[in-house]
């Protein structure tokens, strides 16, 4: 294998076919295909081998049924399942992100009655005290009872979040619980009677439940919107559930190392389904890759029990077989699966003979039947 062989790979104008060499090919000629960028690279990939009436289309007309697919994608979203993608992260981060920012922006407003900051925080006051100057007042005295860092930051918000809950709203309770247990253990409700001491804590509860609610609604929103938005880029977790949407298996080849990329996030999309291959260039693109045929035909979809898929798979989930199985692939595999390996040796890369040439790496082009 020559150095040039592997050298940096640029991204391709849409629809040009170019040939290019992969350690994991073995006797395959693989081929990769530019796609359309603005965003939604992803989907592109995905569509140029699982609609042949994708194909036939122009740019345009792949750009509107982009959005439609992904507007598609995000009405299919419920609450439920957002919560549980990527075991509950891409749900959880977001919606403590938002309590914090909302309750920062309640509490600068408090502190200098400038205008208030957040779409979010704006529905929460409006909410919760409108134009009533005594309510205003009340949580003037709730502020200077919870401090946002000594109270929020560092004790309330940090001991909520270490319980297990099923759902996030569950986190409610517990910060309630939390910040009503703040207070308790301040005494100063021992200063006042017990009118007044049920007063604040309702309130307390008042206040966390309403920004709970808009901190989750507004998660759950923005995640939508951001699936529906061509500019935006999917994330790991998004993808699984593309895949499932799809039913295909999902494979990733790195654009440096060319060989797959190793993802604990995106693992959960091997389900021995038929399969597609993308490659990931320059940390921003994502370009289909397929088979070379006889006559110039391109195979872009995969079954299980196809080598090419075998390797993959074993690559990415049994890489400690590399060395006995593809001897040719263990200077490839991570550092840690080669020290598990029975057979740690270093092997070169084989290379095969091809009529194509090994020094002029995408500059084949192929007619994309």
């Amino acid at each position: 294998m020559t150095t040039k062989s592997l050298g940096k790979i640029k991204i391709l104008p849409v629809n040009k076919t170019v040939v290019f060499y992969s350690p994991i090919e073995g006797d395959d000629v693989m081929v990769r295909t530019g796609t359309i960028g603005e965003g939604s690279c992803f989907f592109h990939a995905l569509l140029h081998s699982y609609s042949k009436e994708y194909t036939m289309m122009d740019k345009k007309d792949r750009m509107k049924l982009v959005l439609k697919l992904r507007a598609g994608l995000a009405g299919k979203i419920d609450q439920e399942g957002w919560e549980s993608m990527g075991d509950g992260n891409i749900a959880r981060i977001p919606f403590q992100e938002n309590i914090l920012d909302i309750l920062t922006n309640f509490y600068t407003f408090l502190d200098n009655k400038t205008e208030i900051r957040g779409r979010s925080t704006r529905r929460v006051y409006k909410h919760l005290v409108g134009d009533n100057k005594e309510k205003l007042e009340t949580y003037e005295i709730i502020s200077e009872l919870l401090p946002l860092e000594d109270a929020f930051e560092k004790v309330i918000l940090p001991k909520a979040y270490k319980y297990n809950t099923q759902t996030l709203l569950e986190y409610k309770k517990y910060i309630i619980q939390e910040s009503q247990s703040y207070i308790v253990k301040s005494g100063i409700l021992n200063t006042i009677d017990d009118k007044k001491s049920k007063f604040i804590l309702s309130t307390i509860s008042e206040f966390i439940g309403a920004i709970c609610k808009e901190a989750y609604d507004s998660a759950f929103k923005n995640y939508k919107k951001s699936l529906e938005n061509v500019g935006t880029e999917v994330d790991n977790y998004t993808i699984n559930f593309i895949s499932d949407r799809f039913n295909r298996d999902i494979y990733f080849l790195d654009g440096k190392t060319r060989v797959p990329y190793n993802n604990c996030d995106t693992l959960d999309t091997l389900k021995r389904r038929k399969s597609i291959i993308v490659i990931w260039i320059n940390n921003n693109h994502y370009e289909i890759v397929g088979r070379l045929l006889p006559g110039n035909r391109i195979q872009r979809e995969f079954d299980s029990d196809d080598p090419l898929i075998k390797k993959l798979n074993m690559f990415l989930l049994e890489p400690h077989k590399i060395s006995k199985t593809y001897p040719e692939l263990t200077q490839y595999v991570p550092k840690l699966s080669q020290e598990e390996s029975d057979d740690d040796s270093n092997y070169s890369p084989r290379r095969r003979s091809r009529d194509l040439n090994d020094d002029s790496d995408d500059d084949s082009e192929n007619s994309d039947d």
